[in-house]
């Protein structure tokens, strides 16, 4: 009965699809494993100690001044009065530069000015974890946009949270960029087999697994969060399928 057999399997795609819809997926760029090795351990420590230790670091750098200028120095402790006005998003306490550093502790801000004295260092503790990360970020990038207007002064942000957002942007480009492919395999197989109707079915099938497993993946993140990364790897096998 293959019709009955059709039907059945769009019957069962329809309420996996509408299912996963409408509780929505529970999916995370965190990184963990499934073991415990020293890393792992040592975070956990320090996420019961004092929350998720995540850092963002701001690299300035200026071609006119050298970090223990007077102009470099103003520039930097604006810089980090400013980021210290939002306790909310961005722990004060642990929010530093090389001359509060030098302050306290003679000699050891040396490992914060690049070798030829024109670079430095803002390290700010952001008050979030990986999933949440983006408005304490936001904040961040907030206050440090006014400051981005000075020619003489190049302003970089760098640390975990910046990788991380760069990885999750990558991955919705390639996603993206994976769907655009469907067409040319269309063609490449409307080429190969001489029909429409034979390039069609491998098209359709592969096109019906990525739905149908894409809401199986949906749902199955309810019960334990899964990573961003794998709807991409979903779409990848998809395709390959229709290849």
């Amino acid at each position: 009965h293959p019709w009955r057999t059709i039907a059945v399997w769009l019957a069962l795609a329809a309420v996996l699809v509408g299912a996963s819809g409408k509780v929505g997926g529970v999916f995370t760029t965190d990184i963990s494993f499934t073991d415990k090795p020293e890393s792992q351990m040592s975070r956990d420590i320090l996420k019961k100690w004092q929350g998720e230790p995540l850092f963002e670091s701001l690299v300035i750098s200026s071609e006119k001044y050298a970090v223990k200028s007077p102009e470099f120095q103003k520039f930097v402790t604006d810089i980090t009065a400013a980021l210290r006005k939002h306790p909310d998003k961005i722990d004060p306490t642990q929010t530093s530069n090389v001359y509060e550093l030098a302050a306290v502790q003679p000699g050891a801000e040396l490992a914060l000015i690049s070798k030829d004295g024109h670079t430095t260092l803002v390290n700010a503790r952001v008050l979030s974890d990986v999933d949440t990360a983006v408005e304490s970020v936001a904040a961040l990038d907030e206050a440090v946009a006014p400051f981005r207007a000075d020619k003489d002064f190049t302003i970089l942000r760098g640390g975990f949270i910046s990788a991380n957002e760069a990885f999750t942007t990558a991955s919705e480009k390639d996603l993206k960029a994976e769907l655009y492919v469907l067409p040319i395999a269309m063609v490449v197989l409307i080429i190969v087999f001489g029909a429409v109707v034979a390039a069609f079915a491998p098209m359709f099938l592969g096109i019906f697994a990525i739905m149908l497993t894409t809401a199986v993946v949906t749902l199955i993140s309810q019960l334990s969060p899964l990573s961003i990364f794998v709807t991409n790897i979903v779409t990848m096998i998809g395709l390959a399928h229709v290849f």
